[in-house]
């Protein structure tokens, strides 16, 4: 708890030096939430270089550039600390200067294109304030490299995300419950994670209806109602459901700080932010999940979208998927269908029901086989931990890649079926061994005494 205090307090440092009232011309970016209640006659067109501050830049991307309110505020904050660590001024642009400034980040640096992409879309926004021409045929007519493409999407399997979300990551109960009870939430609901997940409140939760309100922050705030089709993942106590998070662990950890927040820090019950839930992610999740991501939750959520209602309905019912997950466009949603039509030969089955509890799956006989297969096979790393043994038989399997350390280390994941067939595999050897023991040296000891 005491790593992620200073790492916050670093961070707010380099905020703080961001916004430096000389920096900024007299104001700092915290003051980018006035924009909210100007008025839009008294907003000047343009500005003047040289007599313009980061208010005056604010006010104008807000009112002018119609621009959302957390978009300026993340623009200028990492503007003004280029601004303080390089030779680079936004106020009084320079096309040659700028120049120089990306080949420096482009060759000395290593920046990544995207990086140099979002740099000049910044310095766009400042020469649209200051009324200057950019793109070709103008003078500032930077070309950024070209970003190279994405990296395939990862989908986990039912099994490896019950892994994931039921694994002890930690010695405190309250940290365990956290991510265990944001990463579950994230998959049966598939918002955005963690920006839609740090912006939920108590307010959203619709108890009697089983349904919740998501606010979008990626599309200016827009609100998208969810109501779920298992009532069990809101109001279920036998379940990690969010009335049990609201009862039972949110109030060990809420504090003067929480305010109506729905999801808060276990550190100090402050409202979550994203930053802070990747760095809990980072720390406690990825050494046994490398290649976890929160994000990754939406995209199980999708994919078990697909696949329940081609088992539903036998086809692939795009627009469910697209209204749940708030998809402007359809081709969007085509990219799952790719992942669903694979994952349907792997796990044709409810992907919503297996993560919400353990449960014996009929098309996954030889999946038990395999895991005893693999623990025969891994001979002597069953010293590992008193946990080791059940451990291999919920191998983790990220897409078709197994790696001895993952079947290790996976999460506990106890099934009665398992446990008897191990206790067997193992016990019954034993016993008739010791049986067969005891009657040579009884045999022995009745010779000697005969």
């Amino acid at each position: 708890m005491i790593f992620f205090i200073i790492l916050d307090n670093f961070i707010n440092n380099i905020v703080d030096s961001a916004s430096n009232p000389k920096l900024l011309g007299g104001s700092g970016l915290n003051n980018v939430n006035v924009v909210n209640v100007l008025n839009r006659l008294e907003t000047p067109v343009t500005l003047k270089i040289g007599e313009s501050s980061f208010v005056d830049i604010s006010n104008n991307m807000r009112v002018r550039q119609r621009l959302s309110v957390n978009r300026v505020h993340r623009m200028l904050t990492y503007a003004g600390h280029l601004m303080q660590k390089y030779d680079i001024d936004f106020l009084h642009p320079s096309y040659e200067q700028f120049i120089r400034f990306m080949d420096f980040l482009e060759e000395t640096e290593c920046v990544s294109p995207s990086m140099l992409k979002y740099i000049w879309q910044i310095q766009q926004k400042f020469l649209t304030a200051f009324n200057i021409p950019f793109g070709p045929g103008t003078l500032w007519n930077y070309k950024p490299p070209s970003v190279p493409p994405s990296k395939p999407r990862l989908i986990q399997t039912p099994s490896e995300m019950y892994n994931v979300i039921h694994h002890k990551y930690s010695r405190d109960k309250v940290m365990n419950s956290f991510l265990s009870y944001t990463i579950l939430h994230s998959c049966m609901f598939g918002w955005r994670n963690p920006s839609e997940l740090c912006m939920l409140r108590l307010g959203d939760v619709d108890f009697d209806n089983h349904s919740i309100v998501v606010t979008e922050k990626k599309k200016h705030n827009r609100k998208r109602l969810l109501i779920t089709d298992y009532p069990e993942i809101v109001n279920s106590r036998h379940v990690k459901s969010i009335r049990n998070w609201v009862d039972v662990w949110r109030p060990r950890i809420e504090s003067s700080k929480s305010g109506d927040s729905l999801y808060i820090t276990p550190c100090d019950g402050s409202p979550l932010r994203e930053m802070q839930y990747s760095r809990y992610i980072t720390y406690y999740v990825n050494p046994l999940f490398p290649v976890f991501k929160p994000y990754n939750t939406r995209h199980f959520c999708a994919t078990g979208l697909l696949i329940r209602e081609k088992l539903k309905c036998g086809v692939w019912d795009k627009f469910v998927v697209k209204r749940w997950l708030g998809h402007e466009r359809e081709s969007t949603t085509d990219v799952y269908v790719c992942f669903a039509e694979q994952f349907l030969k792997l796990a044709g089955y409810d992907w919503f029901k297996r993560i919400l509890r353990q449960e014996k799956i009929s098309n996954q006989g030889s999946f038990y086989n395999q895991g005893l297969f693999e623990m025969v096979n891994l001979g002597e790393s069953t010293i590992l931990g008193n946990n080791a043994l059940l451990n291999q038989f919920s191998p983790v399997v990220f897409g078709d890649c197994r790696t001895k350390t993952n079947m290790v280390y996976g999460g506990f994941c106890f099934d009665k079926n398992r446990f008897l067939g191990v206790v067997g595999f193992w016990f019954v050897p034993f016993f008739f061994f010791s049986l067969e023991s005891c009657n040579l040296f009884s045999n022995g000891c009745v010779g000697v005494g005969g």
